[in-house]
């Protein structure tokens, strides 16, 4: 499934963008997948942003009734709300290149309007989607912080942990640090077929489990001391997804 979010505030544009994307679905053999919301105006975007998603994709102009930086405000919103999400940008404004960048909103590109490239331009961009959810994150996953972004390598990530003052946000457990993260348990959940939510303040790391103790409800992790409970609901399904995963604990 993927979920494409058109900000355009003009009518004849966002058609086109529309049948651009109804194309390209076709082609990509995507089409029954694909669902397209159009939108006029950001701040009615910003009241309609969907769940956090890998699948979701926006596609902004820059520029909304007269607003030069519209989209890369929202797309700061978005950024912050659906990190795991695709943004691209449209604009015929080359100058705001580098801004895009400064608002660090990993855009995957950036599409100059009036070419007749936007059909192959847009076409690169949702393959290039595609993989990536194809993909398995098994060496390493990108993750926003305070200031900015880190890259971690998925087998040092034991587990992450709700932060008490903002569900949005969660803490990174490695084996050697703690790391306050802009990301959702939820959002977390759903990067990689090795996170489980153990607990409704805990997704684990299935890869570096050495032991459940079915007794305390406690799970123990390699190479460190730190245990997390894990819901008695969860006992057999953690199991179970253990050995799907082929994991050796």
């Amino acid at each position: 499934m993927i979920n494409v979010y058109i900000l355009e505030d003009q009518v004849e544009e966002q058609h086109l963008l529309h049948k651009l994307i109804i194309n390209i679905s076709n082609e990509l053999d995507i089409n029954t997948q694909t669902t397209i919301h159009p939108f006029s105006d950001d701040h009615e975007l910003k009241l309609h942003l969907p769940e956090p998603s890998i699948d979701n994709v926006y596609i902004l102009d820059l520029e909304i009734h007269g607003n030069k930086k519209a989209g890369l405000a929202l797309s700061k919103i978005i950024r912050k709300h659906d990190h795991f999400a695709t943004i691209i940008f449209l604009t015929v404004h080359d100058e705001f290149l580098l801004t895009t960048y400064k608002y660090q909103v990993e855009a995957l590109d950036f599409i100059e309007k009036g070419h007749n490239s936007i059909e192959a331009d847009l076409k690169r961009d949702f393959t290039r989607i595609l993989e990536k959810k194809r993909q398995d994150p098994s060496e390493s996953l990108t993750l926003p912080t305070s200031i900015g972004f880190i890259n971690v390598p998925l087998e040092t990530i034991l587990f992450f942990q709700s932060a008490p003052s903002n569900t949005r946000h969660s803490i990174l457990h490695t084996q050697d640090s703690q790391q306050l993260i802009k990301v959702s348990l939820k959002s977390i959940e759903e990067q990689s077929h090795f996170f489980f939510r153990a607990h409704r303040s805990f997704v684990v790391n299935l890869q570096n489990i050495t032991t459940i103790d079915i007794k305390t409800h406690l799970i123990h992790f390699k190479n460190t001391l730190d245990t997390i409970p894990i819901s008695r609901l969860k006992t057999r399904a953690i199991i179970s997804r253990l050995r799907a995963n082929q994991v050796n604990w």
